[in-house]
């Protein structure tokens, strides 16, 4: 495979869990990017309750199964594991991503309906398929937390709804020193965060002084949801906003490399 550098070695800042960066970090340094990892989401994986047990169990008598990430499958695939229970994979499944949808595809699913772009909570309600289960079982898995929207729209369509938490975003332990110095010396071209809960705990991590820099630092996110978000926390450089997965996050960031290049600035999509 061809190495396609730039020609002053641009430093990406990679925010996503440590377990989750390696394959976007390494198509950035394919291209001559240099990488700073910091994972700014910890994933700790959720232990049932006795009603989220009996959920799980039922899994297999839902009419669909809607995940809304990577980790939801991993978390589900995880806990269906050290029970002994097979994977439900002639149910009919949603994903929220076309990583989501692959990750379910990876482990036997062979029914999987993705949402179209721009790969949204959004636009997977939209589907006509998600809009004709009233009145039938779904089972949404998920994290702790969240938005709520997906739940919020199949309850007002009348779906017989239960929702199966499988793990939670935690703040990690992880020295913020090296972004810290990366920042201080302006040796941060571009960062990229895929969450809201990962600025929440960037701001955490980085302390005023930190986080005043990283606002200064063009961004790269996946929703104008998102990028609202960090224009609110007081984002002043220019926010990019790209599809999720990590093709897609890749070309964003070609894109914006081959624009500066030439003189000009990414705008925003």
């Amino acid at each position: 495979m061809p190495n396609h550098r730039t020609p002053d070695r641009r430093r990406i800042l990679v925010t996503r869990p440590a377990h989750q960066a390696g394959p976007l970090c390494q198509c950035l340094q394919d291209r001559g990017y240099r990488i700073l990892r910091f994972p700014a989401i910890d994933i700790a994986w959720r232990s049932l309750n006795q009603t989220e047990e009996f959920r799980l169990r039922a899994a297999a008598a839902q009419d669909l199964l809607l995940f809304t990430s990577v980790n939801a499958v991993a978390g589900f695939r995880r806990l269906m594991a050290h029970r002994n229970l097979p994977l439900p994979c002639r149910v009919a499944a949603a994903a929220i991503g076309t990583s989501t949808a692959a990750a379910l595809e990876a482990i036997g699913f062979d029914q999987v309906l993705a949402a179209p772009p721009p790969f949204t909570s959004e636009a997977l309600l939209d589907l006509p398929e998600l809009r004709a289960l009233a009145e039938r079982p779904v089972m949404l898995v998920t994290g702790e937390g969240g938005r709520g929207l997906i739940a919020e729209r199949l309850r007002q369509d009348g779906v017989l709804l239960s929702i199966l938490p499988v793990y939670r975003r935690v703040l990690p332990d992880i020295s913020p020193e090296p972004l810290l110095r990366a920042l201080e010396e302006d040796d941060v071209q571009l960062s990229i965060v895929t969450s809201g809960e990962a600025l929440t705990n960037l701001k955490e991590l980085l302390g005023p002084k930190g986080w005043s820099r990283l606002q200064a630092v063009p961004l790269l996110t996946v929703s104008q949801r998102l990028a609202e978000k960090a224009r609110q926390a007081g984002f002043s450089a220019n926010i990019l906003v790209s599809p999720a997965g990590d093709a897609a996050l890749v070309r964003a960031v070609v894109g914006w490399g081959e624009q500066i290049t030439r003189g000009g600035h990414a705008h925003e999509r």
